[in-house]
């Protein structure tokens, strides 16, 4: 359980820095990396280093996340090829806290929490609520792939192509627009479907409905936790309410969270069984 923070550095094959390589600082647990290298961090300290190829130091969902973290694509199949020398900057341990009433109230302040029993049940209301809350996202993005798949437009591509060429602020090669076309097309599509969608279901959103999300937004930011007197909240909501971006934003996210509940209403769910791993990655490859 130790924590290393390290800073990455990319080398060639036989240890000498890359001129222009990946630079990076980071933190990992020991476990993090495999059985193989885990025996050349004991004993390190501060300062020292160790050479490494992220292939053979890392296991597959680690070394995803390594990836990643060094702004590499995941999908490139020479990412985990490179080689690193990390240096270490800091050394940690982690350890357990105390299952009591500090350890509780630190993380649901004012929830009350006495015994491990209650802690438990919180955790697991939370983790209920997250795969709920994903489990709806994942309908929603299957329902705006059936209506974007099954609904058929005609749209004056010559036209669209030379205004994505010529029409922004910076001009775009032929090239360039052609690539974009295919996402600007379906961008469109969604937003002729959900405009009709919203009219059909006359969906509006009042002020207050966006004040209401800016407290949530505030709270959200405190840990879920007030304070005694909020007063103070109506006042820095209101503040909020007269930025233009904020407020055209909410009311677009609160417009469409509407429509999709609507929509979520209309269509039989199917339930299955899955892996938290298989459904994990069903949500990253949401595409829109």
């Amino acid at each position: 359980e130790d924590v290393l923070n390290v800073d990455f550095a990319e080398t060639d094959e036989t240890g000498n820095l890359v001129e222009g390589g990946i630079t990076k600082s980071n933190s990992l647990l020991v476990k993090y990396f495999n059985e193989t290298v885990r025996p050349q961090l004991m004993g390190k300290k501060v300062g020292d280093t160790i050479e490494l190829q992220i292939s053979k130091a890392f296991d597959d969902k680690e070394r995803e996340w390594v990836i990643s973290d060094l702004g590499l694509d995941k999908e490139d199949a020479t990412a985990a090829d490179k080689f690193f020398k990390l240096t270490i900057t800091k050394v940690g341990l982690v350890e357990k806290a105390e299952m009591n009433e500090e350890f509780y109230e630190t993380i649901y302040p004012a929830r009350g929490i006495k015994t491990e029993d209650e802690f438990r049940e919180a955790v697991k209301a939370e983790i209920e609520n997250y795969y709920k809350s994903q489990s709806s996202n994942q309908l929603q993005d299957q329902i705006y792939h059936h209506l974007t798949d099954h609904t058929s437009m005609e749209f004056p591509e010559g036209f669209l192509k030379r205004w994505l060429k010529d029409g922004g602020e910076k001009a775009k090669t032929a090239d360039e627009a052609e690539e974009e076309y295919p996402t600007f097309a379906n961008q469109l599509k969604w937003s002729l479907i959900s405009s009709k969608l919203l009219h059909e279901n006359n969906i509006v959103v009042d002020p207050e409905e966006i004040k209401d999300f800016a407290k949530h937004q505030i709270m959200s930011y405190m840990g879920g936790q007030s304070l005694g007197d909020n007063s103070w909240m109506d006042e820095y909501a209101n503040r909020m309410m007269k930025d233009k971006k904020f407020v055209e934003e909410t009311y677009m996210r609160i417009q469409t969270s509407k429509m999709f509940t609507i929509l979520e209403g209309q269509v039989s769910a199917k339930e299955e069984s899955i892996s938290a791993e298989d459904f994990a990655g069903k949500v990253h490859h949401h595409d829109h």
